[in-house]
């Protein structure tokens, strides 16, 4: 009885080890493409969130932005970090909160809820990331409405009012003066003002993008062989 058996047990084991091929491949392509695994898929949309630490040391979104791809530019799509939104669970209500409550793709939502879609994927930029790109780029230009003022770990920022190059540092100073009340009047178009000049870092500095989430620097939805295939295509390839 034991031959008559012999044939199925061979097929059994044969099965046994089919299946222990197709999961190590499957953890080995995991582990070599990670979440580059529709690499193929190029993104036409990425949402990015820069964030910084408020006046009471939370992390919040100092700026949200959505960058979109076409044939032969990049557009941005600027939102207001003091958006109101659903957050579940909580009862904060704005997009510049909603970090805390599920990272990227809480953000990702959010964004959905003020737009007809959040779009294809999302990166989200600690400040460390974002000040270090805005000083890749040997800064940024900003048109400053008022004089600043702000103390930042015991150290004073004072900038003028004007057009002017601002570094990391000092968008970073300039981002936080916006929680100060007395500076209301001119928020709403100073935050607008710096959101842009840092879509700019992002898509003249994209490559440093990448390279930030590769290195882990930065946190994505997708790999950096994605992120790779975003933005806009060469017009004058055959």
């Amino acid at each position: 009885m034991d031959q008559n058996r012999s044939p199925y047990r061979r097929a059994l084991a044969w099965g046994i080890v089919a299946g222990l091929v197709v999961v190590v491949g499957a953890v080995a392509a995991y582990l070599l493409w990670g979440r580059d695994a529709d690499v193929a898929r190029r993104p036409q949309s990425v949402v990015v969130a820069a964030l910084a630490e408020d006046t009471d040391g939370a992390v919040v979104c100092a700026a949200v932005f959505r960058l979109e791809s076409t044939m032969s530019t990049a557009s941005v799509t600027h939102y207001d970090p003091n958006a109101g939104v659903a957050i579940p669970g909580t009862s904060y209500d704005r997009l510049r909160d909603v970090y805390s409550f599920g990272g990227g793709d809480a953000v990702f939502e959010a964004v959905g809820q003020l737009d007809s879609g959040p779009g294809d994927a999302w990166v989200v930029l600690p400040s460390s990331a974002w000040i270090d790109l805005v000083n890749r780029a040997g800064g940024t230009r900003v048109n400053v409405p008022v004089e600043t003022n702000v103390f930042i770990e015991n150290e004073l920022f004072v900038i003028g009012a004007g057009p002017q190059v601002l570094s990391g540092a000092e968008m970073f100073a300039m981002f936080s003066s916006l929680d100060y009340g007395d500076r209301e009047s001119v928020s709403a178009s100073l935050q607008t003002e710096l959101s842009l000049a840092l879509a700019d870092v992002a898509v003249g500095g994209w490559s440093d993008v990448i390279r930030a989430v590769e290195v882990g620097d930065a946190d994505a939805s997708v790999g950096p062989k994605t992120l790779e295939r975003f933005g806009p295509e060469d017009d004058s390839s055959p």
